[in-house]
């Protein structure tokens, strides 16, 4: 499936880059929310709705919507400012 996801990215959104700063092959939800490394730090924030970290709950509660969105504000994960992506700085 990285395969599938790469040749969509590279047919449909070739300025943006598939795999994850940290290394991973592709960045997914999951690797954001659940895996990457670089968002550690702020990880207890999706904790606080779901200690397991469980995508079902972070994206489809009130309140994984809502520890999603400061999770978001604090990390700018999937935004073109995502402060890790550039060495751990914030970009803009």
């Amino acid at each position: 499936w990285v395969e599938k996801r790469r040749e969509y990215y590279n047919r449909h959104v070739p300025t943006e880059p598939i795999e994850c700063p940290c290394g991973a092959p592709i960045q997914t939800r999951k690797h954001i929310l659940q895996l990457c490394p670089r968002f550690d730090q702020h990880r207890h924030i999706l904790e606080e709705a779901s200690a397991e970290l469980n995508l079902e709950t972070l994206l489809g509660t009130q309140q994984g919507i809502m520890a999603l969105a400061d999770f978001i504000k604090a990390t700018k994960a999937f935004t073109k400012q995502d402060f890790n992506r550039r060495g751990g700085t914030q970009d803009g």
